[in-house]
């Protein structure tokens, strides 16, 4: 619905975030605020509601953001990522629940809660090449 871009040089190079959403020290950027308190609950100003696309991946700016919006009508539990996993270890992942509990379907009896204690089959080394 709405997309906020960094500030970039003339080389396109990243040069400080959007600050709409201010990060602080700049390094781990949890629970961010909108710097406009007004924009809270959905009212972010200049939001496209019109010709609005439908898709399932998204591509964030660097140093921006992105406004989504979405039909939740399917309750359970969804992952959204940065499908980039050092991304994800710096905290572009999340889970969001659509739903009660009551309203989630629960796993199945048989559904392997840990990989328990995983033993790998025996390596079969016959007809092993060595490479020098």
């Amino acid at each position: 619905m709405k997309m906020g871009f960094g500030i970039y040089n003339d080389s396109g190079m990243l040069i400080a975030n959007n600050a709409d959403l201010p990060c602080g020290n700049g390094t781990i950027c949890n629970n961010l605020q909108w710097s406009n308190t007004s924009w809270s609950h959905g009212r972010v100003p200049a939001m496209n509601t019109i010709d609005l696309s439908s898709r399932d991946t998204v591509i964030l700016p660097a140093g921006g953001y992105g406004v989504l919006r979405f039909r939740a009508t399917n309750p359970g539990w969804y992952y959204g990522h940065c499908h980039i996993m050092l991304h994800q270890l710096d905290g572009m992942a999340f889970a969001i629940r659509i739903g009660t509990n009551a309203q989630t379907s629960r796993p199945p009896d048989n559904f392997p809660y840990n990989c328990e204690s995983f033993e790998p089959p025996p390596l079969n080394i016959t007809g092993l090449i060595l490479l020098a």
